[in-house]
């Protein structure tokens, strides 16, 4: 896929089905993962949850029909779509601590 075939839409369909975007020439990509609950992320903020992910930056949270742009005292709850810039490394810790199940032949690689 180009970038020209890129619309918003397409970028939410694939973030929904749990296709990684690459961003940054590659060096990184737009993830996005479910916060299950009694997850690691569960109840945490970001800064919190976040901590042990490098370089991941929170760039959406998606709760309900709500999106918020959060900052490090945005608490994340069970439910919560989390949309982030990881790379794959971080990215498969974010899935581990959200406890997110996307299926494994979406993973990047």
């Amino acid at each position: 896929m180009d970038r020209t075939e890129l619309t918003l839409p397409t970028l939410v369909s694939l973030l929904r089905f749990g296709h990684p975007i690459p961003v940054t020439d590659g060096a990184g990509m737009l993830v996005a993962v479910r916060v299950a609950e009694g997850s690691p992320l569960d109840g945490k903020t970001v800064a919190e949850g976040f901590e042990p992910l490098p370089g991941t930056i929170a760039v959406a949270i998606l709760h309900g029909e709500e999106m918020t742009v959060p900052g490090g005292a945005t608490r994340l709850s069970a439910g919560d779509q989390v949309i982030a810039v990881a790379n794959e490394e971080t990215y498969r810790r974010l899935r581990e601590l959200a406890a997110d199940t996307v299926p494994a032949e979406s993973e990047p690689g």
